[in-house]
This record gives C-alpha cells, sequence and structure tokens, in this order.
C-alpha cells in the first residue's frame, strides 16, 4: 500500500506541476498563487505513506514533491506575473501596448491617448 502511494505522489506531482504550465494561458491561473492547492494532493499521499523506513522510493517520491514544489514557487516567484494577456480590473488603466492595424503598421494605444483623450478598446474573436 505504501508503494502504491509512493508511486500517486509521484504521477500527482508531476501532474500537478504540468497542468499549472498548461494552465498558463489562462489569466487566472497565470496571475495567481492559488494553483499551489494542485500539490495537496501529491502531499496527502506522502503523509499517509510516511513511515521510517521510506526506502528508496519513498525518498524519490520527497525529492520529486521537493523539486515540483520548488519549480513551481520558483516560475511564480522569479517571474512574477508571467507574460501574456495582461488582466485589467474594470476602470484600470490599460497598459500600453502595440498592435498592427489593418494596413500592417505598428500603432501604439499611447498614440490614441495623447492629450488626455480617452480610448474605448473592443475586442472580439476572430482568425487573423
Amino acid at each position: 500500500m505504501k508503494k502504491a502511494l509512493f508511486v500517486l505522489s509521484i504521477a500527482a506531482t508531476l501532474g500537478a506541476w504540468l497542468a499549472d504550465q498548461f494552465l498558463q494561458w489562462i489569466p487566472a491561473f497565470r496571475n495567481g498563487w492559488w494553483s499551489v492547492c494542485f500539490f495537496l494532493v501529491p502531499l496527502a499521499a506522502l503523509v499517509l505513506a510516511w513511515s521510517p523506513e521510506k526506502g528508496k522510493l519513498g525518498w524519490g517520491a520527497v525529492a520529486v514533491f521537493a523539486l515540483g514544489l520548488v519549480g513551481y514557487v520558483g516560475t511564480r516567484a522569479f517571474y512574477g506575473n508571467l507574460s501574456g494577456t495582461p488582466s485589467v480590473a474594470v476602470g484600470e488603466k490599460a497598459p500600453d501596448f502595440a498592435l498592427k492595424d489593418a494596413d500592417g503598421r505598428e500603432v501604439e494605444l499611447s498614440e490614441f491617448t495623447k492629450g488626455g483623450r480617452r480610448v474605448l478598446l473592443v475586442f472580439f474573436r476572430g482568425k487573423h
């Protein structure tokens, strides 16, 4: 039973780390720390299987969990809010960005806001 829990812990740690990496496309995951909850399953498996005689599999499970958690924290701490689509709250000022217009010329948001002018941005899904 303990061997199965150690294997579960290894698989769940890898799954938690990979799930967090794949979910970086979603701003709620990218800019929040709450996805650390994914690591509760492998931690619970380690706690349930804990014994003085862990053996190589047990120490391997502990090492994989530690590396997975350190990798997660490292990604969040060193990169902060990861690059990509920024999330902006309602009423908050949008960050400056550049896009290509219909003629292929690059234009920046700051070009439109000169002189205190207001800009309404509307994004819609479509193909380019």
